[in-house]
């Protein structure tokens, strides 16, 4: 059981993974919510930007799947992502939940660039 834990990586490594695959999987969550609750009460007016929230998760996904794959473009891919949503809150600030997801995208910049991760990738290549 201690060797699966290990095997998994530095938790740095897994910060931001788990960043990645939480920011990602509310988009895709709020996306079908809105879209079958779209269904539900017959407007469709405002749909396609639901399923734009879909189509962005699931882009979004496939960086962070690269990236627990140990693939170089996935671990640059996270980096551009969690660095767009950074610069997206701060343009667009509104309040505290602004400020929640600036400090979690700088807690994932800061664990995607760390000296640990990097060196899991180098090694793990």
């Amino acid at each position: 059981m201690s060797q699966e834990i290990s095997d998994k990586g530095p938790i740095m490594y897994r910060i931001g993974a788990w960043y990645g695959y939480s920011f990602s999987g509310v988009l895709l969550i709020y996306g079908a919510v809105k879209v079958i609750l779209s269904l539900m009460d017959r407007t469709y007016v405002d749909m396609m930007n639901w399923v734009g929230f879909l189509f962005v998760g699931l882009i979004l996904l496939a960086p962070v799947m690269a990236y627990s794959e140990q693939k170089k473009w996935g671990h640059f891919g996270l980096i551009g992502i969690a660095g767009l949503i950074l610069l997206w809150s701060a343009i667009s600030w509104a309040g505290y939940e602004s400020l929640v997801i600036i400090i979690l995208s700088v807690v994932a910049l800061a664990a995607l660039l760390s000296p640990q991760t990097k060196n899991y990738l180098a090694t793990a290549r």
